[in-house]
């Protein structure tokens, strides 16, 4: 049976730009690809061409992070805060760019002044380089790649 959590859709946004012009990235014939980390096996939470201003989107639901052995015997277990990382790939699916870890990212997380859930969540800017994030130690368990 469903939770009214697992019900909601979340909106992950994001913008990407260039790491040494700041300039937005380009999307023409690139995809971005969210993923949200995990100990064995990483989740996909779905994926979204890139705008000329470097912005990218994608609606996904709870379920979709909340996955794993322990997650589908108990609904205590379930992961609440994604760990939420981006890569872009090129036309061919080729991955260009890794981007770091966003440790405990809170879709619900309620809004001091509204007093409400926004299920729209801003993961910040991410500073694109080609081949960034794949040799680097430790991949992923960094935040240097996100700034708020």
């Amino acid at each position: 049976m469903s939770t009214p959590e697992t019900l909601q859709l979340i909106k992950f946004v994001a913008r990407i730009i260039h790491e040494e012009t700041n300039v937005p990235l380009d999307g023409t014939g690139l995809t971005a690809r969210f993923y949200d980390r995990d100990l064995f096996k990483d989740d996909p939470l779905g994926h979204a061409a890139i705008s000329s201003d470097g912005v990218t989107e994608i609606l996904c639901s709870a379920d979709q992070y909340q996955t794993g052995l322990l997650g589908k015997l108990f609904s205590r277990l379930k992961e609440k805060k994604p760990d939420i990382y981006i890569e872009v790939a090129d036309g061919k699916g080729e991955v260009l760019y890794r981007s770091a870890v966003r440790w405990d990212v809170d879709p619900l997380k309620v809004d001091e002044v509204t007093g409400r859930v926004n299920p729209t969540i801003d993961l910040g800017m991410f500073k694109y380089r080609k081949g960034k994030g794949f040799n680097d130690p430790g991949q992923g368990f960094e935040i240097s790649g996100v700034m708020a």
